[in-house]
């Protein structure tokens, strides 16, 4: 999936709950629909089937409260269930009472239903969507933040090439190797840098150490050069700070293997980043920044990492047979009266 290189950028949204990732594009694409089926019911009255022509409002009603709840898992906040009556419910200018609601199938799959009822002067109109959504990466459904699993971040603490930073550290014009802990209040700045490893957090270790918050938040800060690249303890892992602040400066360069948990992110130079970017409250990534597959679906997800809030990645939508007496109504309609 990776062929091309898409330097278009979207504008960063601030203070969005929930993880947001950038480099493949998850949250943009996640309506795959496979097939669309709409449950259209015929409408009796005086006697005569009575046939729209073009989608009815509570159709339209029914696909904007899917895109409702896509957007609302999108930012980690998904519908509940009509079982415990913590489903969704809008009502609409026209009239429409739309209901939203999210079963757990299994593991890695949801369902979505939304449903749209007009009721008025006898007339009854209403329209209804189901679809599947895949969860992937699959999340813990706790709202965390996403982080190291917890047997993972013990092997961390006992690595030998662990280097644990505290206070303000610099690095320049040099390569180096290992894991580097960013304790509170740390800030490790690196120049004309060749890193293979990853750079951590103790919040990113495991759930039980919670995240920093304002100043005590550790920092990464790059100036000039930077080559990030995943090592073999943590493959496919470049950074892992859930209150993590990563800030590169406009005249950097940066090349980032591996994926990236943030709080915090501003890439204002140029270069190339592979591998998701996961940031719990601002990112800025340049349009100079380079990120291959970006926008051509999900990238591999590294199997050290659990997932934080739960997103939605496709959505398909199987067809539903018409019943007989639907059939058998619709072929006894006489629409012209003739």
């Amino acid at each position: 999936m990776n062929i091309t290189h898409d330097n278009t950028r979207p504008e960063p949204r601030r203070g969005e709950q929930g993880w947001v990732v950038l480099a493949s594009l998850i949250l943009a694409g996640v309506a795959a629909s496979v097939t669309v089926t709409w449950a259209r019911h015929a409408v009796l009255a005086k006697g005569v089937l009575e046939m729209a022509h073009g989608a009815s409002s509570s159709e339209e009603a029914a696909r904007s409260g899917l895109n409702h709840c896509r957007e609302q898992m999108r930012q980690g906040h998904p519908p509940g269930c009509t079982c415990d009556g913590t489903e969704d419910v809008v009502v609409t200018d026209d009239g429409n009472v739309v209901t939203i609601e999210r079963e757990v199938e299994s593991h890695d799959r949801r369902r979505i239903i939304t449903h749209a009822e007009k009721v008025g002067g006898g007339f009854e109109e209403q329209a209804k969507i189901k679809g599947r959504a895949k969860v992937e990466p699959a999340s813990n459904g706790s709202g965390d933040p996403t982080r190291l699993d917890c047997d993972e971040g013990e092997a961390v603490l006992m690595a030998g090439n662990l280097t644990i930073i505290n206070g303000n550290t610099t690095y320049q014009n040099q390569e180096m190797a290992g894991l580097f802990l960013l304790e509170t209040g740390a800030t490790l700045t690196l120049e004309d840098i060749v890193l293979r490893g990853t750079i951590i957090t103790r919040a990113g270790l495991c759930e039980s150490n919670f995240p920093l918050t304002g100043g005590s938040r550790p920092s990464l800060v790059i100036e000039g050069g930077l080559r990030l690249l995943s090592g073999t303890v943590l493959p496919d892992v470049a950074v892992v700070g859930p209150d993590l602040v990563v800030d590169a400066a406009v005249d950097s360069r940066v090349e980032v293997r591996g994926q990236i948990i943030a709080d915090e992110m501003r890439l204002n130079g140029r270069g190339s980043v592979s591998g998701m970017v996961t940031t719990e409250s601002e990112e800025q990534i340049s349009a100079k920044i380079r990120r291959p597959g970006h926008g051509r679906g999900a990238q591999p997800w590294s199997n050290k990492l659990v997932a934080g809030a739960e997103e939605i990645t496709a959505l398909s939508f199987p067809a539903e047979e018409y019943t007989e007496a639907e059939m058998d109504l619709m072929e006894n309609s006489n629409v012209f009266n003739d």
